[in-house]
């Protein structure tokens, strides 16, 4: 059980007011006057025993312990055993360990399309393993969730453990991604992290959405690469214009007369990929598709 006189005397204060701070903003679903008004009785706390005791640390509180001390905490404020909804620039700043790297937009982005799935046992595939940072936050982010990760490089197999399994193997071969299928469950939320080159993306773009459960997100980020080189830029396999064409496909339905479109005989693969994508979200160097059962749409009206 939390003992906040232990916590208050021997901690840091400017924890104290991070955690407050975090609290406020991140339990779901309670009413936030009541959450101001506990927060404040604990603050209130805080402070008098501070003062009593002359008790303000200097040394941090170490990040591995913090979620479990905010959880009880949690607990100590009546709201039971909810859960603290770590965003994914918090997590990226308090980490320390295995190398990462990110453009500073991408958390928001994770955060809009993954929070529905965080609680979730589901199945991740992060393509592009590098300095196995990613594999540690995943670990995190995702706390119920097995991840996998595909690398061209031996190396990160280092980083491994018992809730990632790392594949080894080139994005571009269909065969190898083929067995890596073969081997994992249908996987929730896809994470293209890999090569970056265009070719690269669009086969396993390919090989890979329809491996994808529904609902289910398939993130491609750091696109760049289709428009900085020449060779990515004029390709015939340019991922961006891939996604354009996709633009296309999803609205295959409006590309005849309404009335005509509603008892067209399409075929299969015609509209797979609108039957089963929600939406193309396009973001600065990412780009997220949402899959669901579509079913087809039908004009609806109410009133004169």
């Amino acid at each position: 059980m939390f003992d906040v006189n232990k916590f208050a005397v021997n901690q840091d204060y400017e924890f104290a007011s991070e955690l407050i701070q975090a609290l406020e903003k991140n339990i779901p679903g309670e009413d936030p006057e009541l959450i101001r008004k506990k927060l404040f009785y604990f603050e209130g706390i805080f402070l008098d025993l501070t003062d009593r005791t002359g008790a303000h640390p200097t040394v941090p509180f170490a990040h591995e312990d913090r979620g479990g001390v905010m959880q009880d905490f949690v607990k100590f404020l009546g709201f039971g055993n909810r859960k603290i909804v770590w965003e994914f620039n918090e997590l990226f700043n308090e980490h320390t360990g295995e190398g990462i790297k990110k453009w500073s937009n991408y958390g928001n982005i994770y955060d809009k399309h993954f929070t529905p799935y965080r609680d979730q046992p589901i199945n991740i595939l992060e393509i592009g393993v590098l300095n196995g940072g990613s594999m540690r936050i995943w670990e995190k982010y995702f706390p119920k969730a097995n991840i996998f990760g595909i690398d061209i490089n031996e190396e990160c197999l280092q980083y491994q453990s018992d809730r990632t399994k790392i594949f080894i193997g080139d994005q571009s071969d269909v065969s190898f991604l083929r067995n890596v299928k073969a081997k994992i469950p249908k996987i929730d939320i896809l994470i293209d992290d890999g090569s970056h080159r265009a070719k690269d993306q669009k086969i396993t773009f390919e090989e890979m959405y329809y491996h994808i459960r529904k609902p289910g997100v398939y993130l491609i980020e750091d696109i760049e690469l289709n428009y900085w080189l020449d060779k990515d830029k004029k390709s015939p396999d340019n991922f961006m214009t891939h996604m354009k064409n996709k633009i296309d496909e999803l609205n295959v339905r409006r590309t005849m007369n309404r009335k005509v479109s509603q008892t067209y005989p399409f075929k299969d693969n015609e509209v797979r990929f609108n039957n089963s994508t929600n939406s193309i979200s396009f973001y600065e160097n990412v780009v997220v598709l949402e899959k669901l059962e579509m079913p087809k749409a039908k004009e609806i009206t109410r009133g004169q």
